[in-house]
Protein backbone atom coordinates (compact mmCIF):
# COMPACT_ATOMS: atom_id res chain seq x y z
CA UNK A 1 0.00 0.00 0.00
CA UNK A 2 1.22 3.72 -0.78
CA UNK A 3 2.27 5.87 2.60
CA UNK A 4 -0.49 8.51 0.80
CA UNK A 5 -3.34 6.24 0.77
CA UNK A 6 -2.58 5.50 4.84
CA UNK A 7 -4.64 8.36 6.36
CA UNK A 8 -7.28 7.94 4.02
CA UNK A 9 -7.43 4.44 4.79
CA UNK A 10 -7.25 5.45 8.59
CA UNK A 11 -9.96 8.19 8.43
CA UNK A 12 -12.61 5.77 6.38
CA UNK A 13 -11.66 3.14 9.55
CA UNK A 14 -12.17 5.99 11.96
CA UNK A 15 -15.24 7.31 10.38
CA UNK A 16 -17.16 3.62 10.06
CA UNK A 17 -15.92 2.83 13.74
CA UNK A 18 -17.55 6.14 14.99
CA UNK A 19 -20.99 5.05 13.40
CA UNK A 20 -20.69 1.58 14.25
CA UNK A 21 -20.15 2.63 17.87
CA UNK A 22 -23.48 4.98 17.78
CA UNK A 23 -25.46 2.10 16.12
CA UNK A 24 -24.54 -0.37 18.80
CA UNK A 25 -24.62 2.05 21.70
CA UNK A 26 -28.13 2.67 19.82
CA UNK A 27 -28.81 -0.85 19.80
CA UNK A 28 -28.00 -1.56 23.49
CA UNK A 29 -30.14 0.94 24.46
CA UNK A 30 -33.35 1.05 22.79
CA UNK A 31 -33.93 -1.70 20.38
CA UNK A 32 -35.86 -4.76 20.97
CA UNK A 33 -35.02 -6.58 17.38
CA UNK A 34 -32.43 -8.59 17.58
CA UNK A 35 -28.80 -7.25 17.63
CA UNK A 36 -27.48 -7.54 14.26
CA UNK A 37 -31.25 -6.07 12.80
CA UNK A 38 -31.11 -3.34 15.18
CA UNK A 39 -27.25 -2.02 14.14
CA UNK A 40 -28.08 -2.86 10.33
CA UNK A 41 -31.05 -0.52 10.50
CA UNK A 42 -29.09 1.96 12.66
CA UNK A 43 -25.97 2.31 10.78
CA UNK A 44 -27.17 1.77 7.23
CA UNK A 45 -28.37 5.99 7.07
CA UNK A 46 -25.66 7.00 8.70
CA UNK A 47 -22.99 4.90 6.09
CA UNK A 48 -24.93 6.35 3.33
CA UNK A 49 -24.67 9.99 5.00
CA UNK A 50 -20.88 9.05 5.32
CA UNK A 51 -20.45 8.13 1.76
CA UNK A 52 -22.23 11.11 0.22
CA UNK A 53 -20.12 13.22 2.10
CA UNK A 54 -16.69 11.40 1.75
CA UNK A 55 -17.71 12.29 -2.00
CA UNK A 56 -19.20 15.69 -1.89
CA UNK A 57 -16.33 16.48 0.23
CA UNK A 58 -13.62 14.87 -2.01
CA UNK A 59 -12.71 14.15 1.84
CA UNK A 60 -9.89 11.73 0.44
CA UNK A 61 -7.64 15.01 -0.24
CA UNK A 62 -7.54 16.14 2.83
CA UNK A 63 -8.79 13.15 5.12
CA UNK A 64 -7.22 14.24 8.88
CA UNK A 65 -8.68 18.07 8.45
CA UNK A 66 -10.91 18.98 11.27
CA UNK A 67 -12.25 21.90 8.79
CA UNK A 68 -13.81 21.63 6.27
CA UNK A 69 -13.88 17.91 6.11
CA UNK A 70 -14.59 16.54 9.71
CA UNK A 71 -17.08 19.39 10.17
CA UNK A 72 -18.89 19.18 6.31
CA UNK A 73 -18.37 15.03 7.25
CA UNK A 74 -20.42 15.65 10.71
CA UNK A 75 -22.82 17.65 9.38
CA UNK A 76 -23.53 15.51 6.12
CA UNK A 77 -23.69 12.37 7.84
CA UNK A 78 -26.41 13.70 10.01
CA UNK A 79 -28.47 15.03 7.67
CA UNK A 80 -28.38 12.36 4.89
CA UNK A 81 -29.32 9.78 7.32
CA UNK A 82 -32.28 11.89 9.36
CA UNK A 83 -33.72 12.28 5.87
CA UNK A 84 -33.38 8.37 5.29
CA UNK A 85 -34.64 7.98 8.27
CA UNK A 86 -37.61 10.03 7.94
CA UNK A 87 -38.11 8.51 4.35
CA UNK A 88 -38.48 5.04 5.95
CA UNK A 89 -40.53 5.81 9.18
CA UNK A 90 -37.51 4.63 11.40
CA UNK A 91 -38.64 7.68 13.35
CA UNK A 92 -37.02 10.83 14.88
CA UNK A 93 -37.30 11.14 18.34
CA UNK A 94 -36.05 14.90 19.47
CA UNK A 95 -33.21 12.81 21.85
CA UNK A 96 -31.84 10.78 18.76
CA UNK A 97 -31.98 14.06 17.00
CA UNK A 98 -29.87 15.41 19.82
CA UNK A 99 -27.63 12.49 20.45
CA UNK A 100 -26.60 11.08 17.45
CA UNK A 101 -25.49 14.88 15.89
CA UNK A 102 -23.63 15.43 19.49
CA UNK A 103 -21.89 12.07 19.21
CA UNK A 104 -21.16 12.50 15.32
CA UNK A 105 -19.94 15.74 15.86
CA UNK A 106 -17.81 14.25 18.76
CA UNK A 107 -16.60 11.67 17.19
CA UNK A 108 -16.18 12.73 13.12
CA UNK A 109 -14.47 16.43 13.49
CA UNK A 110 -13.09 15.14 17.62
CA UNK A 111 -11.05 12.16 16.33
CA UNK A 112 -9.76 14.75 13.77
CA UNK A 113 -8.92 17.49 16.03
CA UNK A 114 -6.53 15.05 17.76
CA UNK A 115 -4.54 13.66 14.72
CA UNK A 116 -2.17 16.35 15.09
CA UNK A 117 -1.03 15.74 18.56
CA UNK A 118 -0.80 12.05 18.20
CA UNK A 119 1.41 12.73 14.87
CA UNK A 120 3.60 14.87 16.39
CA UNK A 121 4.15 12.52 19.59
CA UNK A 122 4.74 9.50 17.38
CA UNK A 123 7.26 11.94 15.41
CA UNK A 124 9.16 13.38 18.53
CA UNK A 125 9.06 9.61 19.77
CA UNK A 126 11.07 8.51 16.13
CA UNK A 127 13.16 11.86 16.61
CA UNK A 128 14.62 10.99 19.97
CA UNK A 129 15.10 7.00 18.78
CA UNK A 130 17.05 8.46 16.09
CA UNK A 131 19.34 10.32 18.26
CA UNK A 132 19.81 7.86 20.72
CA UNK A 133 20.80 5.46 18.59
CA UNK A 134 23.08 7.98 17.02
CA UNK A 135 24.59 9.32 20.55
CA UNK A 136 24.36 5.49 22.04
CA UNK A 137 25.75 3.60 19.05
Amino acid sequence: MRRAALPVLLAVVVDVAAILALAVGGRASHSADSPLTAVVGIVWPFAVGLAVGWLVLRAWRRPLAPWPVGVGLWVGTWGVAMVLRAATGAGLAPAFLVVSAAFLGATLVGWRLLAPAVTHVRQRRARDEVVRSTVGG
